[in-house]
């Protein structure tokens, strides 16, 4: 009996959690996030039955990956983290099923390093980052998408230095859901020195 016991208590701890969150604005949709033992997993569902309608690409990080829906509920951007790159991602509705939405490429222009002295030194890139993620959609129906890219280095004289940009781009959708970038605006470089 008490092997039983152990078992059935294996078992219910390895089930896994599921909550429901970022409703639609119509209220058709919401998130489903299960959450298994070493994985997230997102799905689109339908309130009303429950049923699931796309799996959204992950992984994700639940408090810094949020789903936006436009106001008409027909699009959803989301961001996913691989590694050291997080992405975002754009479904529309087209009546019967969500479909992705190919994104524009936007691309951040290269960190600038200053030479090392004296020349020749060798700098230890100890992490590098590029992320984008949907901030929010505006009123008329474009997306705003902030990218960052930073490159964290060990320099000569034990110098821990961050180098990092920030861009808001502003992406609007056409005919056939193509997808094009309206505006962009770039912060200057960033340079951060720790010792």
């Amino acid at each position: 009996m008490k092997d039983f016991c152990l078992i059935l208590l294996a078992v219910l701890s390895l089930r896994a959690a599921e909550s429901t969150s970022f409703p639609s604005p119509d209220g058709r949709f919401a998130v489903r996030t299960t959450d298994a033992a070493d994985q997230s997993f997102r799905n689109i569902i339908e309130v009303k039955s429950g049923r699931a309608l796309v799996e959204l690409n992950g992984p994700f990080r639940a408090k810094t990956d949020p789903v936006l829906w436009s106001a008409n509920s027909r699009w959803v951007a989301y961001a996913n983290h691989g590694g050291r790159v997080a992405d975002t991602s754009v479904l529309f509705w087209d009546g019967t099923e969500f479909t992705e939405v190919e994104l524009p490429p936007m691309i951040d222009p290269e960190l600038k390093f200053p030479p090392t002295k004296p020349r020749g030194t060798e700098v230890e890139t100890l992490r590098s980052y590029a992320s984008q993620k949907p901030l929010r959609w505006l009123k008329s129906g474009a997306l705003v998408i902030e990218s960052v890219v930073e490159v964290y280095r060990l320099e000569p004289g034990e110098k821990y230095v961050n180098y990092s940009r920030r861009s808001v781009f502003i992406v609007g959708f056409g005919k056939k859901q193509r997808a094009s970038v309206l505006d962009v605006a770039r912060e200057k470089q960033k340079t951060e020195v720790t010792k």
